[in-house]
């Protein structure tokens, strides 16, 4: 059975992506097209906004937690160092 297309679930938000557009955003929030660019640019909407030659665009992630829909936030915990980027010295014993 497949969902109308008005129907956000958490896996249909994660499969746009990293980021999506404004009125992605804003229809997944259920705020319209006018509203979302007025809150855009007073600096309201409910999620931070990034913004680049005239286009207004979101990252999933905080659409994700601000829905409550997000396991953990990719900030929580650090990159972990590649064993490539660890100095000779640090790796441990080789065979």
């Amino acid at each position: 059975m497949t969902l109308p297309a008005d129907i956000w679930t958490a896996e249909r938000i994660r499969a746009l992506g990293v980021i999506t557009d404004l009125l992605t955003a804003a229809k997944i929030l259920n705020i319209g097209r006018t509203r979302a660019y007025q809150m855009a640019r007073a600096g309201t909407f409910p999620v931070p906004i990034t913004t680049g030659a005239r286009k207004y665009a979101v990252r999933v992630v905080d659409l994700l937690h601000h829905l409550h829909l997000a396991t953990e936030h990719p900030l929580d915990h650090p990159a972990v160092p590649s064993v490539h980027g660890t100095p000779p010295d640090k790796r441990g014993p080789t065979s």
